[in-house]
């Protein structure tokens, strides 16, 4: 068969297919779109509105409360300010793996020479890892004494980092 021909059959073929596929769609008047569904929705039931009493006793025993703070001194400025800002205090970050078993081996070892270690695990990072820290404490030279301590030990090399609670 002549090349030439092969190629108007084909072009003939996918012009009768598009005929057939958009020249309905063209046509049809009916229009079925989102802005032609309605949907019924029920009026908002009405709520009936409730009185709330404060009890008495309650109202009385926060007064008594308000006294007492009344009374007492303000604390110091440090403690004014948010606690989402003021760290805890201090921790050791000795190492980090991705295998959680290996994290609690470290975590037992350094338990067994008598140091406060906690893994934190953290699935929802790429990839999971489990961290192995040590402490907290509040004064951060006694970390500073224990990174020299594990070093000699352990030959790992900890990065000193705040210790926030809600972690």
């Amino acid at each position: 068969m002549d090349d030439g021909l092969k190629q108007r059959l084909v072009g003939a073929i996918v012009l009768v297919a598009l005929a057939v596929i958009f020249i309905p769609m063209i046509f049809n008047d009916a229009k079925l779109g989102p802005e032609n569904i309605r949907v019924a929705i029920p009026p908002r039931p009405e709520a009936p509105l409730l009185e709330i009493k404060k009890p008495e006793a309650l109202t009385r025993q926060a007064e008594k409360q308000q006294k007492l703070t009344d009374i007492k001194e303000k604390p110091p400025a440090v403690a004014e300010q948010s606690p989402e800002i003021l760290p805890n205090g201090w921790t050791l970050q000795l190492a980090s793996f991705q295998e959680r078993a290996n994290a609690d081996l470290l975590r037992d070892r350094l338990r067994e020479t008598g140091y406060k270690a906690y893994v934190k695990f953290r699935p929802h990072e790429q990839p999971p890892l489990a961290r192995v820290f040590v402490g907290p404490e509040l004064d951060r030279k006694i970390l500073d004494k224990y990174k020299q301590d594990l070093q000699k030990q352990f030959k790992l090399e900890g990065i000193v980092v705040r210790f926030m609670q809600d972690e």
